[in-house]
Protein backbone atom coordinates (compact mmCIF):
# COMPACT_ATOMS: atom_id res chain seq x y z
CA UNK A 1 0.00 0.00 0.00
CA UNK A 2 1.22 3.32 -1.00
CA UNK A 3 1.54 6.17 1.82
CA UNK A 4 -0.31 9.53 1.57
CA UNK A 5 1.22 13.04 2.39
CA UNK A 6 0.25 16.77 3.12
CA UNK A 7 2.03 19.11 3.74
CA UNK A 8 3.16 22.55 3.23
CA UNK A 9 6.22 23.79 0.93
CA UNK A 10 8.52 26.08 -1.00
CA UNK A 11 9.00 25.46 -4.29
CA UNK A 12 12.49 25.72 -5.00
CA UNK A 13 13.36 24.63 -8.61
CA UNK A 14 11.76 22.99 -11.48
CA UNK A 15 12.57 20.71 -14.18
CA UNK A 16 10.99 19.72 -17.12
CA UNK A 17 10.11 16.08 -17.91
CA UNK A 18 9.01 14.50 -20.89
CA UNK A 19 6.72 15.66 -22.47
CA UNK A 20 4.01 17.00 -20.18
CA UNK A 21 5.39 16.15 -17.17
CA UNK A 22 7.53 18.38 -14.59
CA UNK A 23 9.93 17.43 -11.34
CA UNK A 24 9.54 20.16 -9.00
CA UNK A 25 11.93 20.64 -6.04
CA UNK A 26 10.35 21.59 -2.94
CA UNK A 27 11.61 22.73 0.62
CA UNK A 28 8.64 21.23 3.57
CA UNK A 29 9.17 21.95 7.59
CA UNK A 30 7.48 18.40 7.58
CA UNK A 31 10.05 16.46 5.21
CA UNK A 32 13.10 18.95 4.13
CA UNK A 33 13.67 18.97 0.71
CA UNK A 34 12.19 16.70 -2.00
CA UNK A 35 11.74 16.26 -5.26
CA UNK A 36 8.14 15.49 -6.55
CA UNK A 37 6.81 14.05 -10.32
CA UNK A 38 3.68 16.33 -11.34
CA UNK A 39 2.37 14.14 -13.95
CA UNK A 40 0.68 16.01 -16.71
CA UNK A 41 1.70 19.19 -14.89
CA UNK A 42 2.38 21.02 -18.15
CA UNK A 43 -0.77 20.22 -20.30
CA UNK A 44 -2.65 23.29 -20.50
CA UNK A 45 -5.77 21.74 -18.99
CA UNK A 46 -4.10 20.08 -16.00
CA UNK A 47 -5.44 21.27 -12.98
CA UNK A 48 -2.07 20.87 -11.31
CA UNK A 49 -0.47 23.78 -13.08
CA UNK A 50 -2.51 26.50 -11.04
CA UNK A 51 -1.20 25.28 -7.69
CA UNK A 52 2.18 24.93 -7.91
CA UNK A 53 5.11 26.56 -9.23
CA UNK A 54 8.69 28.68 -8.91
CA UNK A 55 8.67 30.15 -5.31
CA UNK A 56 5.08 29.62 -4.69
CA UNK A 57 4.16 28.39 -1.13
CA UNK A 58 1.74 25.49 -1.70
CA UNK A 59 0.21 22.71 -0.54
CA UNK A 60 0.74 19.72 -1.73
CA UNK A 61 -1.07 15.94 -1.33
CA UNK A 62 1.68 13.25 -2.37
CA UNK A 63 1.98 9.73 -2.77
CA UNK A 64 4.85 8.10 -2.22
CA UNK A 65 6.99 6.14 -5.04
CA UNK A 66 9.98 4.47 -6.11
CA UNK A 67 11.87 7.17 -7.55
CA UNK A 68 10.00 10.25 -6.55
CA UNK A 69 6.39 11.19 -4.46
CA UNK A 70 3.77 12.18 -6.77
CA UNK A 71 2.30 15.33 -7.00
CA UNK A 72 -1.70 14.37 -6.82
CA UNK A 73 -3.09 18.07 -5.49
CA UNK A 74 -1.65 21.38 -5.03
CA UNK A 75 -3.24 24.68 -3.21
CA UNK A 76 -1.18 27.87 -3.25
CA UNK A 77 -0.90 29.41 0.28
CA UNK A 78 1.05 31.82 -0.92
CA UNK A 79 2.07 33.72 -4.51
CA UNK A 80 5.57 34.81 -4.27
CA UNK A 81 5.66 35.50 -8.25
CA UNK A 82 6.39 38.54 -7.72
CA UNK A 83 9.78 37.62 -7.42
CA UNK A 84 10.20 36.96 -11.24
CA UNK A 85 8.99 40.13 -12.12
CA UNK A 86 12.77 41.56 -11.89
CA UNK A 87 15.78 40.16 -12.89
CA UNK A 88 17.97 41.02 -10.73
CA UNK A 89 15.09 40.43 -7.88
CA UNK A 90 14.22 36.35 -9.57
CA UNK A 91 18.41 35.80 -9.89
CA UNK A 92 19.10 37.03 -5.61
CA UNK A 93 15.60 34.72 -4.71
CA UNK A 94 17.00 31.59 -6.90
CA UNK A 95 20.80 31.91 -5.45
CA UNK A 96 19.17 31.52 -2.07
CA UNK A 97 16.86 28.50 -2.96
CA UNK A 98 19.58 27.08 -4.56
CA UNK A 99 21.57 27.72 -1.87
CA UNK A 100 19.52 25.65 0.74
CA UNK A 101 18.92 23.33 -1.92
CA UNK A 102 22.77 22.54 -1.96
CA UNK A 103 23.40 22.30 1.78
CA UNK A 104 21.32 20.55 2.31
CA UNK A 105 20.16 16.40 2.16
CA UNK A 106 16.56 15.14 1.14
CA UNK A 107 14.37 13.88 3.46
CA UNK A 108 15.78 15.66 6.72
CA UNK A 109 12.85 18.02 7.87
CA UNK A 110 14.46 21.36 8.92
CA UNK A 111 11.23 23.65 10.10
CA UNK A 112 13.57 27.02 10.90
CA UNK A 113 14.86 26.84 7.36
CA UNK A 114 11.58 26.97 6.04
CA UNK A 115 11.15 29.52 7.97
CA UNK A 116 14.30 31.49 6.95
CA UNK A 117 13.43 31.23 3.53
CA UNK A 118 9.62 32.21 3.63
CA UNK A 119 10.74 35.74 5.85
CA UNK A 120 13.37 36.23 3.04
CA UNK A 121 10.75 35.96 0.70
CA UNK A 122 8.41 38.44 2.48
CA UNK A 123 11.10 40.69 3.14
CA UNK A 124 11.95 41.07 -0.32
CA UNK A 125 8.04 42.21 -1.05
CA UNK A 126 8.24 44.39 1.79
CA UNK A 127 11.61 46.12 0.93
CA UNK A 128 11.87 45.50 -2.29
CA UNK A 129 15.39 47.66 -3.28
CA UNK A 130 17.02 45.65 -0.56
CA UNK A 131 17.35 41.96 -1.64
CA UNK A 132 21.00 42.91 -2.21
CA UNK A 133 22.16 43.62 0.84
CA UNK A 134 19.44 40.98 2.96
CA UNK A 135 21.22 38.08 0.44
CA UNK A 136 24.06 38.57 3.02
CA UNK A 137 21.51 38.29 5.98
CA UNK A 138 20.14 35.04 4.34
CA UNK A 139 23.48 32.84 3.51
CA UNK A 140 25.08 33.56 7.35
CA UNK A 141 21.68 32.94 8.76
CA UNK A 142 21.78 29.39 6.53
CA UNK A 143 25.14 29.02 7.88
CA UNK A 144 24.83 28.95 11.47
CA UNK A 145 21.75 26.93 11.27
CA UNK A 146 23.42 23.93 9.38
CA UNK A 147 25.88 24.43 12.50
CA UNK A 148 28.71 26.20 10.11
CA UNK A 149 28.98 28.81 12.99
CA UNK A 150 32.38 30.46 12.30
CA UNK A 151 35.19 31.11 14.86
CA UNK A 152 35.43 35.02 14.11
CA UNK A 153 36.47 36.43 17.96
CA UNK A 154 39.79 34.70 18.67
CA UNK A 155 42.64 32.98 16.76
CA UNK A 156 41.75 29.22 15.37
CA UNK A 157 45.20 28.47 16.56
CA UNK A 158 46.55 30.16 19.67
CA UNK A 159 43.06 30.82 20.72
CA UNK A 160 44.32 34.80 21.58
CA UNK A 161 42.22 37.36 20.85
CA UNK A 162 42.45 39.98 17.83
CA UNK A 163 44.14 42.77 18.35
CA UNK A 164 44.60 45.89 15.54
CA UNK A 165 46.36 43.11 13.05
CA UNK A 166 45.55 42.00 9.42
CA UNK A 167 43.32 38.90 9.62
CA UNK A 168 42.86 36.33 6.92
CA UNK A 169 40.03 33.98 7.04
CA UNK A 170 40.08 30.40 6.75
CA UNK A 171 36.95 28.53 4.75
CA UNK A 172 38.02 25.01 5.50
CA UNK A 173 39.02 25.60 8.74
CA UNK A 174 35.99 27.30 9.79
CA UNK A 175 37.33 30.95 10.73
CA UNK A 176 40.15 33.78 11.18
CA UNK A 177 43.47 33.19 12.18
CA UNK A 178 45.70 36.07 13.43
CA UNK A 179 48.96 37.49 11.67
CA UNK A 180 51.30 35.36 13.38
CA UNK A 181 49.50 31.53 12.75
CA UNK A 182 48.90 32.61 9.02
CA UNK A 183 52.76 32.06 8.39
CA UNK A 184 51.91 28.18 9.55
CA UNK A 185 48.62 27.99 7.67
CA UNK A 186 48.86 25.36 4.80
CA UNK A 187 45.35 26.42 3.62
CA UNK A 188 44.41 28.97 1.71
CA UNK A 189 43.22 31.96 3.26
CA UNK A 190 40.86 35.68 2.26
CA UNK A 191 42.01 38.86 3.72
CA UNK A 192 38.99 40.14 5.50
CA UNK A 193 38.60 43.77 6.96
CA UNK A 194 37.53 44.76 10.22
CA UNK A 195 34.28 46.20 9.83
CA UNK A 196 33.36 42.84 7.06
CA UNK A 197 34.10 40.74 10.49
CA UNK A 198 32.29 43.17 12.53
CA UNK A 199 29.26 42.47 9.81
CA UNK A 200 29.22 39.41 10.12
CA UNK A 201 28.98 38.98 13.88
CA UNK A 202 25.97 41.75 13.18
CA UNK A 203 23.67 38.68 11.44
CA UNK A 204 24.88 35.84 13.35
CA UNK A 205 24.04 37.97 16.22
CA UNK A 206 20.80 38.12 14.29
CA UNK A 207 21.16 42.09 14.35
CA UNK A 208 18.62 41.95 11.22
CA UNK A 209 17.24 45.83 11.80
CA UNK A 210 20.76 46.94 12.33
CA UNK A 211 22.16 44.87 9.42
CA UNK A 212 20.29 46.10 7.27
CA UNK A 213 20.54 49.90 7.99
CA UNK A 214 24.31 49.51 7.62
CA UNK A 215 26.21 52.18 6.04
CA UNK A 216 28.55 49.51 4.03
CA UNK A 217 30.77 50.83 1.63
CA UNK A 218 31.37 49.04 -1.86
CA UNK A 219 34.80 47.70 -0.84
CA UNK A 220 33.61 46.22 2.37
CA UNK A 221 30.47 44.73 0.01
CA UNK A 222 32.72 43.28 -2.25
CA UNK A 223 34.91 42.31 0.85
CA UNK A 224 31.62 40.36 2.44
CA UNK A 225 30.67 38.74 -1.04
CA UNK A 226 34.13 37.07 -1.41
CA UNK A 227 33.85 35.83 2.09
CA UNK A 228 30.43 34.23 1.92
CA UNK A 229 30.97 32.99 -1.83
CA UNK A 230 34.40 30.74 -0.23
CA UNK A 231 32.96 29.52 2.62
CA UNK A 232 30.00 28.46 0.35
CA UNK A 233 31.63 27.03 -1.94
CA UNK A 234 34.01 25.14 0.50
CA UNK A 235 30.67 23.66 2.57
CA UNK A 236 28.90 22.82 -0.85
CA UNK A 237 31.95 20.86 -1.91
CA UNK A 238 32.26 18.73 1.28
CA UNK A 239 28.95 18.60 2.41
Amino acid sequence: MFNHHQTKALVLDKIERKEADRVFVIFSPDFGKMRILAKGERKILSKLRKGIDLFYETKVNLLEGRAYNILTAAEVKNDFSFLLEEEARFQMAYKMSKALADLTPYNSPHPELFDLLKNSFNFFRESPRKYGRYYYYFMWSLFQELGYQPELYNCLHCQKEFQNEELCFYPSLGGLLCEECQKEAEAAGILVKRNTIKIIRLILNSQKEIFIKLDISPEEEQNLEKVTRAFFNFLRLTD
